[in-house]
């Protein structure tokens, strides 16, 4: 059984790829396909999901990925499970997790939607008006339901300086 998982959740845009691809120490060791993508690191870390240019981490799983992933947690040696992206930051996995008595640190990369919205574009992301919306309003709730558990990261900084905040919390 993990230790703890740690999920980073913010705005598209805000950085979250960028500095959890930073604040990670650890050389990959492995990525694995089976029974879902995910990366294995050096230091026995595993991170859900792919890494790619464009919309990694869980946002690279398949939509009904959840049961498959909550069905392999209590069998995952790992001490740390990492996951960012839209696909398993929900409420309902989250409660889940509680469920399996995994803990569960939720850190959010605090910007404001023009800022995500910003960098967004300067990265050459041009996203539906309404997509983005909806995004911001999945976050917010996030942000309001779990507001007492959430630890929070100022993404305004240079992406060097939110990784080195992230990875005191992963490593911390």
């Amino acid at each position: 059984m993990p230790r703890s998982m740690v999920y980073v959740i913010g705005y598209p845009g805000s950085g979250k790829t960028t500095a959890l691809g930073k604040a990670i120490t650890s050389p990959v060791a492995t990525e694995r396909d089976k029974p879902f993508k995910h990366i294995v690191y050096a230091d026995g870390a595993i991170q859900l999901g792919a890494s790619r240019a464009a919309f990694g981490g869980t946002d690279a799983l398949p939509m009904n990925v959840q049961p498959a992933v909550l069905k392999w947690l209590p069998a995952s040696p790992e001490e740390l499970i990492i996951a960012e992206g839209d696909r398993l930051g929900n409420t309902s996995f989250f409660q889940a997790l509680g469920g399996l008595g995994v803990p569960l640190r939720i850190v959010l990369i605090d910007v404001t939607p023009l800022q995500a919205r910003y960098r967004a574009w300067l990265r050459g992301h041009s996203f539906n008006e309404q997509w983005f919306a909806g995004r911001i309003t999945k976050v917010d709730n996030l942000r309001r339901r779990w507001f007492q558990d959430i630890e929070l990261v100022h993404g305004v900084k240079q992406a060097d300086a939110v990784a080195e905040d992230l990875r005191a919390i992963l490593y911390g």
